[in-house]
């Protein structure tokens, strides 16, 4: 009897995780966020890796990274003569081989972009300066 139970519960378990989506289970994501600039020229940035995160935090980044479009319209764009904006690198990596990286500044901030920049940002943290 114990066999059977065992058995019915791999049966369901396998039914379960074949009913989940390839993309969903095994898909992952790499993001390297840079912030740079502004009147005090600090830098804040993070990299966060999904097979790291929780799975509700892995899944929140990818659907935000899906959601702001960088992936399929991956354009680097900063205002002319601008000077004191917050500028901004994104680079992301996929599981399936797929590398993006964008960078823009506050003026030029690419429309959708805004709910991942929040969130990168609240995952940043101080950079040691650029010393050239």
């Amino acid at each position: 009897m114990k066999h059977l139970f065992l058995y019915l519960l791999s049966f369901i378990l396998l039914l379960f995780l074949a009913n989940q989506p390839i993309s969903e289970a095994y898909s992952t994501m790499k993001v390297k966020f840079v912030q740079s600039g502004g009147y005090a020229g600090l830098r804040r940035g993070c990299e966060v890796d999904t097979n790291l995160l929780p799975s509700n935090e892995a899944a929140k980044l990818k659907s935000l990274v899906e959601q702001s479009g960088i992936l399929q319209k991956a354009k680097s764009n900063h205002a002319p003569h601008a000077r004191d904006l917050f500028n901004y690198n994104i680079s992301v990596e996929t599981a399936e081989g797929e590398e993006c990286n964008v960078s823009f500044d506050d003026l030029s901030l690419p429309e959708g972009i805004q709910p991942l920049l929040n969130y990168l940002q609240s995952c940043a943290y101080p950079l040691t300066p650029n010393v050239n």
